[in-house]
């Protein structure tokens, strides 16, 4: 009896195999292409899909993967292009108007992003992703005022939205008030502990005031959790700056109407990160 069982497991496993393997010769383009997409393999996937829509233009399957793909290594024209023959095709799409948003405001076309994500807040009025998205927009466009407010109306119905609470402080920590922007990363890291955006924020805010040290213990945390990220590499790039040493100098002269020269020369140095730099050229009569 036992060994009958053994042989009819035996049996289906081979067949499944079978099948498995069959499954896979006869697999297409888009088949391989999602494949390598989830596995990570994006550069793969984008070739795989890129034959896809060679053999099938209207692809829609294949045009929003790849506009994500070439969108992820910021070649933002082609990923639009890519959005836009997709919403030629199916315009109620549901996901394409707003990752071409997304990819206007990552292109820093931020009035043009600002319409789009208005245009899918008037589809969606519900849609928390579109409203976060129109305030990185303002935010990222120097609007911190117009974006806090969209910010502080996502939490009117969502209390708990820890990216919103993130976007509040960064319109805090850019317009230069460094202790509101601290208040909003912690409830931020209150609502969702360990948030990366959060502790990030903590950590550049740490860096400027300057403790060093408690950007150190920010930064260890990161670089354990999220060791290949690229903001986490920027915020340790930062905390490295900040221990070099740094030297800048300016000249100036002028005379007045009698000839009467005056020269003015500057020299600084310090440890740390300088703001104090710049180029300018000028004349007067």
């Amino acid at each position: 009896m036992r060994e009958r069982t053994a042989r009819s497991a035996a049996r289906a496993f081979l067949v499944a195999a079978c099948l498995l393997a069959a499954t896979l010769a006869f697999a297409g383009p888009i088949e391989e292409a999602d494949a390598a997409y989830a596995s990570g393999d994006h550069e793969r996937a984008l070739e795989l899909y890129d034959a896809a829509l060679a053999a099938d233009p209207d692809d829609t399957h294949a045009l929003f993967r790849s506009g994500q793909l070439l969108s992820w290594s910021r070649r933002y024209d082609e990923a639009i292009a890519r959005y836009d023959r997709l919403l030629a095709i199916d315009p109620a799409h549901p996901r394409a108007a707003l990752e071409r948003a997304k990819v206007l405001s990552w292109d820093r076309r931020y009035d043009e992003a600002e319409d789009a994500f208005r245009e899918q807040i008037e589809r969606d009025p519900s849609s928390t992703e579109a409203r976060l998205g129109y305030a990185r927009a303002c935010s990222w466009g120097g609007k911190q005022i117009a974006s806090r407010e969209i910010y502080r109306g996502i939490l009117e119905y969502e209390p708990d939205d820890a990216d919103a609470m993130v976007g509040v402080a960064q319109t805090y920590a850019w317009s230069g008030d460094r202790e509101r922007a601290r208040r909003w990363y912690r409830r931020a890291l209150e609502a969702d502990p360990g948030k990366k955006e959060a502790v990030l924020g903590l950590g550049y805010l740490d860096l400027w005031a300057p403790e060093r040290a408690e950007t150190d213990v920010h930064l260890h945390d990161l670089e354990a959790r999220f060791p290949d990220d690229d903001e986490v590499a920027a915020l340790a790039r930062a905390r490295a700056n900040a221990e070099r040493w740094w030297i800048a100098g300016a000249w100036d002269w002028f005379d007045d109407t009698e000839d009467n020269r005056m020269t003015v020369l500057r020299v600084e140095a310090g440890v740390g990160p300088s703001t104090r730099w710049g180029v300018s050229f000028g004349g007067a009569r």
